[in-house]
């Protein structure tokens, strides 16, 4: 008999706050979801907002 043991995980958090470039919680997911909070504080917008807020902000 085979046994196989392994741990599957499902992203836990608000979307907004998650990094979009890893989908994992680490260190480096805790600052992102950091510097998006600071981004709204500054900009009065919601975090789903927000990405589009900074890309025109980077247009311009």
């Amino acid at each position: 008999m085979s046994t196989s043991l392994y741990q599957t995980t499902n992203p836990r958090g608000t979307f907004a706050y998650m990094d979009p470039t890893t989908g994992e919680l680490t260190v480096r997911s805790d600052i992102y979801s950091l510097g998006i909070v600071i981004l709204q504080l500054v900009t009065g917008k919601s975090a789903l907002g927000i990405g589009r807020a900074v890309e025109d902000a980077l247009e311009r």
